[in-house]
């Protein structure tokens, strides 16, 4: 099993930080620096960009109807849905069909005071950038229900 928090924007595993997601929506991962961005000046289409070179590392696609969307982060995908009639409920799904569970938390006097408990069985060593899609993602989640 593996469990990763989101909270304050800093997603971390076992008390170790992976990445730190600033509210001007910087992405910092070790010594990577990254930020997103609009790709579409309308809706959720959202990209992570790396600052040293400028190119879109990772884009969400938004779904036409409904919670959620696709990350896509070079040639592999990551679904991300929400569940319907259960707000604060969601999931990743990777392409070899491993799935993430997300539980969220949101404070109700302070829209930046949030918390996401992720939950797997298997790893997620498989995506791409991991630690920064999943950050992308857990923002999105909490702009989704802010």
């Amino acid at each position: 099993m593996i469990e990763l928090s989101f909270c304050d924007g800093r997603l971390s595993q076992g008390g170790r930080e992976l990445t730190r997601v600033g509210i001007d929506g910087s992405i910092v991962a070790g010594d990577r620096e990254c930020r997103i961005v609009r790709t579409k000046p309308h809706g959720w289409h959202y990209g992570v960009e790396d600052r040293a070179n400028e190119r879109v590392i990772c884009r969400f696609q938004p779904l036409l109807v409904g919670r959620g969307g696709k990350l896509q982060s070079g040639s592999a995908a990551l679904r991300l849905r929400g569940r319907p009639l259960r707000p604060k409920t969601w999931h990743f799904t990777t392409e070899a069909r491993r799935r993430i569970e997300v539980t969220s938390k949101l404070s109700r006097s302070d829209p930046f005071k949030f918390a996401l408990r992720l939950r797997s069985d298997d790893s997620i060593a498989d995506v791409p950038d991991s630690a920064i899609t999943l950050a992308f993602g857990c923002w999105l989640i909490v702009n989704w229900e802010n």
